[in-house]
């Protein structure tokens, strides 16, 4: 969501995933392979890692993507983010489908956890 700036509102600098999540669908986009996050205690954490992620300024051109992740909420709502997964000590990159011009920075700290939490 952006806020128009100067009406004495903010512009949302993060990831804004508003719902608790059932589900995590994680495709690995070179091979086609995936697998399903459905544990409570990884969602929340992974929650915890979206929620962080921090909007980066300027157009975006990035590669292929990693990863597609489809999220789904709790309210039965769908979002598929696309991950950019970093090495040890790197940090990641998320792309909502629907607005493919902004990017979500993860911290190297965040990412280690996410790969953990990914099993990645």
């Amino acid at each position: 969501m952006l806020l128009i700036l100067g009406c004495g509102q903010q512009e949302v600098k993060q990831l804004n995933i508003d719902a608790d999540i059932s589900s995590i669908a994680v495709t690995t986009i070179i091979n086609g392979s995936d697998f399903v996050i459905d544990d409570e205690i990884k969602l929340n954490e992974i929650l915890k890692i979206f929620k962080e992620a921090n909007k980066e300024e300027g157009i975006v051109d990035m590669a292929d993507p990693e990863y597609q992740l489809l999220v789904t909420l709790e309210d039965g709502n769908k979002k598929i983010l696309y991950l950019w997964l970093g090495e040890e000590g790197e940090g990641s990159s998320l792309m909502k489908a629907e607005d493919t011009h902004t990017i979500y920075s993860i911290s190297s700290e965040m990412t280690s956890k996410l790969k953990a939490l990914m099993a990645v």
